[in-house]
């Protein structure tokens, strides 16, 4: 019986290369296991319940997620209504349990595995005997399965949790609810899962879970419509407007045809952010305003502020600082009555950014620095290490780049921290214009490679035409315009694919700039043109003002005068 222990002992042997003694011990508990369920059978009903229990966990876990009265004082207890029948782990009083324990521990059919954050043991059953105990009583694995969803689930609702305890402690739940067959349930936990993932930036393991949102949910309902708008936020954001649209109208036309005005508002209001970065700002202002409408009939009051916040975005892209200041402020105001401080954070960096457009960079800085104390009393990482980029990006506009390089390099510290490639890669883009402004140009390329492959990685094809466009820049700057003439194009190719529009116009002008530097002033004038047309700030309006005029000033232009590099985005 000792060798139904999980195989520990060889496992070490194992581990410290003693081949004979593992063969042997393994032997030895293949052969215990061909009697397990004779020896199941001796255990009395309680302990039995009690094994079965533990042995559904897949990681070391306190007796408090498989017993009732938690053991030793637990740091959380169990389902306190057990099983009533006389035969399972809810009757038992504490010193029964830890008899039980022990017995079993004695036994080798469970572990003593480590301890936990607050010194309480840890126990575990080895994977081999917790697979045959599965197959030899399968309605008993189904209510310990059922059970661990519970335990599980409490850890991911407890928000005092660090984050990554919470995701994992979920991801746990929905096995057990899958194991169990609870479909339903696995769908729901996933839903809210999702939004946690997203908040974090962990894009990659959220579209792998809506996928398998897709297969539990029934077509049509609005289980199917949330897993194809997250699906379809994750492509927006990872730059592929075409894929995002697919998911957004998929949800739209489920919500639709289930009658749900909240979903097709939801669908509609998401589907306002693809539009404005395909530059069709007018539909895009129908969609959000039809959302908004629905979201005030329902009185859901947060979503409708949500969608004046978009419109007042919309305001500000088109010239309107004064509506959307107004706009934002007055969403602002909704989001504090509700505390819901993440969307305050975001209205405040929305203002930073109307005040930056109009030159008022210390007010913009102070936006910056009433959002990132709510982000840091919250607990908000991700969006912690957004504003730290925003604020080092508004002191590369104040030429003080060592503070600038500090809020870069504790951004991308903290993205490598929660392990979220997408921040990495953005923080190494932004330390790579910095670089550039400090004329460390080996430094600035290095970076800006690293955030293109990264990119690369995450397939996120605008993030990578972004990069090409500043390797680009740096070529030029390093007396090599043609370098920077074909990363230019690959850039503008790449966008294309894409269908954003953002980006382009100072693609145009960088391209421009490559073929001034080569002597190609007609074609120059050309790219500076679409660059002017297409404008979407004051910068990118100014430096294609600026080239155009000095190609006028200088007629042909000689090829080796330069103008400026341009605006460096970040």
């Amino acid at each position: 019986m000792g060798r139904l222990g999980g195989g520990l002992d060889a496992a070490r042997a194992r581990v410290r290369g003693e081949v004979r003694p593992a063969v042997r011990e393994a032997l030895s508990l293949t052969a215990a296991d061909t009697l397990l369920d004779d020896l199941l059978s001796a255990l009395d009903p309680p302990t039995r319940t009690l094994l079965h229990r533990a042995a559904v966990h897949r990681t070391p876990v306190p007796a408090s997620a498989f017993t009732a009265d938690g053991d030793e004082g637990g740091d959380r207890g169990g389902d306190s209504g057990g099983d009533r029948d006389g035969h399972g782990a809810g009757e038992m009083d504490g010193e029964a349990t830890r008899e039980r324990l022990d017995a079993l521990a004695g036994s080798g059919l469970l572990a003593e595995d480590g301890k936990g954050p607050a010194g309480t043991r840890l126990w575990s059953v080895h994977r081999w005997t917790a697979g045959e105990l599965d197959r030899l009583r399968p309605e008993a694995a189904l209510d310990a399965h059922r059970r661990a969803a519970a335990y599980t689930e409490g850890l991911f609702s407890d928000t005092g949790l660090p984050e990554a305890v919470r995701v994992d402690a979920a991801f746990e739940s929905l096995h057990h609810l899958v194991s169990a067959g609870a479909h339903g349930e696995a769908g729901a936990l996933g839903t809210r899962l999702c939004r946690v993932l997203h908040a974090m930036g962990r894009w990659t393991t959220e579209r792998a879970l809506c996928l398998r949102l897709l297969e539990w949910s029934e077509p049509g309902t609005e289980a199917e419509a949330f897993a194809h708008r997250q699906l379809g936020l994750i492509a927006r954001d990872r730059g592929d407007m075409k894929k995002g649209r697919e998911h957004l109208e998929r949800a739209l036309a489920v919500s639709t045809a289930a009658d749900d005005p909240l979903g097709i508002a939801h669908a509609e209001h998401q589907l306002g952010s693809i539009e404005i970065e395909q530059g069709d700002h007018r539909v895009a202002h129908a969609r959000y305003d039809r959302a908004r409408t629905t979201f005030r009939a329902l009185g859901r009051d947060r979503d409708a502020a949500a969608a004046l916040y978009q419109l007042s975005m919309l305001n500000a892209d088109g010239g309107r600082p004064a509506e959307a200041r107004a706009g934002f402020t007055e969403a602002q105001q909704v989001f504090t009555r509700l505390e819901d401080h993440g969307s305050v954070s975001s209205c405040h960096r929305s203002l930073a950014y109307l005040a930056e457009d109009a030159g008022d960079l210390d007010a913009a800085m102070a936006h910056c620095r009433s959002a990132l104390a709510l982000c840091t009393a919250t607990g908000d990482t991700a969006q912690a290490e957004e504003l730290r980029n925003h604020i080092g990006t508004l002191y590369v506009l104040t030429g003080n780049y060592e503070a600038a390089h500090a809020e870069f390099d504790a951004a991308l510290r903290s993205a490598v921290a929660r392990d979220a490639p997408e921040e990495v890669a953005r923080s190494h883009q932004h330390l790579g214009v910095c670089a550039r402004h400090m004329g460390a140009l080996d430094i600035a390329e290095e970076h800006t490679r690293t955030a293109l492959e990264l990119n690369r990685e995450l397939d996120r094809v605008a993030a990578q035409a972004q990069c090409l466009k500043i390797l680009a820049e740096l070529a030029r700057l390093r007396g090599r315009p043609l370098d920077g003439l074909a990363y230019a194009r690959r850039a503008l190719v790449l966008l294309g694919r894409t269908d954003d529009t953002a980006h382009r116009p100072d693609t145009h002008l960088t391209i421009g700039d490559c073929l001034r530097d080569l002597g190609r002033p007609v074609e120059a004038r050309r790219y500076y043109t679409h660059g002017l047309t297409d404008a979407r700030t004051t910068r990118t309006t100014e430096h294609a003002r600026t080239a155009l005029a000095a190609l006028d000033a200088t007629g042909s232009g000689p090829a080796d005068q330069r103008i400026g590099a341009g605006p460096l985005t970040t």
